[in-house]
């Protein structure tokens, strides 16, 4: 044995431990990657971090990390749409939701073991709802990990500085009480039914889609104020939008019953690298396109009424 005890224990005493307030102690960040466990059963949830996250595995067998900074958050599998509902209960204004895939690894004594599963992996976790409590949280971050196939739901008047997911899957919805600086897609943004909305309730200040927006049979995208008002900086790997409200990379189509709303003004440039369709059911300031052209909107295609 190593030591007297006195030693090991004068030793403990002494060890460099940050703490908040002189009492609670920090806990320790873990790399992902280090994750030394067994593969996730399909619809497996697991509670980690001490409830302020959760690894979920999906039907291919694909497990991720979802957490979030303050607060703490669960999930249930949603078998009949095989994904997960997300609920996020104590969070702040500054809270963070994010969601990281965890990488497989393999068990000692199995390097010549070959594992299936990764091909069927989609590298995506679905999520089927994601719905904020207290009303509050500061981001939610998905870009190119996570799909949106369900109501996203934060309420409350304080604003999201940024939701960013790899897609908007026809059964999505976002609604929002308070103002969202960033909203990014990363790829295309579909909605379908009346159910089937994004609702932001105040300004929505950027916002990137880097392929087509479709809203059908009733979904619309309603943006309480202004669009741009308050210009934001690059994010990641999103377009830039330094100087611009918006960039569309594909096409805007609205089909009859359903609306494209800006219900007061566009500050700064709104570009559409593709056309519009259905432009009678897109308004800014209720005004409808395509005539008379609004000044701030630039696009690359044609307006087709």
């Amino acid at each position: 044995m190593w030591g007297r005890r006195t030693d090991r224990s004068r030793r403990k005493r002494l060890e460099f431990q940050p703490t908040l307030d002189g009492s609670v102690r920090l806990e320790p960040k873990v790399v992902l990657s280090h994750f030394h466990q067994p593969l996730g059963i399909p619809g497996q949830v697991r509670t980690a971090a001490g409830g302020a996250a959760v690894e979920v595995t999906t039907p291919q067998g694909q497990t991720f990390y979802v957490h979030v900074t303050t607060g703490r958050i669960r999930a249930k599998f949603n078998r009949a749409q095989g994904g997960f509902d997300i609920t996020v209960v104590n969070s702040a204004i500054d809270s963070e939701v994010t969601i990281n895939p965890i990488v497989d690894f393999s068990n000692k004594g199995t390097a010549h073991t070959y594992n299936p599963r990764p091909d069927d992996y989609t590298n995506m976790l679905k999520i089927t709802s994601l719905n904020v409590k207290s009303g509050t949280i500061g981001a939610i971050l998905g870009y190119r990990d996570a799909v949106l196939a369900g109501p996203l739901t934060s309420l409350g008047t304080s604003r999201i500085d940024r939701i960013a997911f790899d897609a908007i899957l026809p059964g999505a919805a976002i609604r929002t009480g308070g103002d969202v600086n960033i909203l990014n897609v990363l790829n295309d943004l579909t909605l379908t039914g009346e159910n089937n909305v994004v609702a932001i309730g105040r300004d929505l200040n950027s916002f990137t889609v880097g392929g087509n927006i479709t809203l059908s049979n009733g979904a619309d995208f309603v943006v309480g104020r202004d669009v741009g008002l308050n210009p934001q900086f690059h994010q990641g790997t999103a377009p830039d939008t330094t100087g611009l409200s918006a960039i569309i990379t594909g096409n805007i189509t609205i089909n009859p019953g359903s609306k494209f709303v800006i219900t007061r003004n566009v500050d700064l440039p709104f570009e559409v690298q593709g056309s519009i369709f259905g432009a009678s059911n897109f308004s800014i300031n209720a005004v409808p396109l395509p005539l008379p052209r609004q000044p701030l909107l630039y696009v690359g295609g044609t307006i087709n009424a």
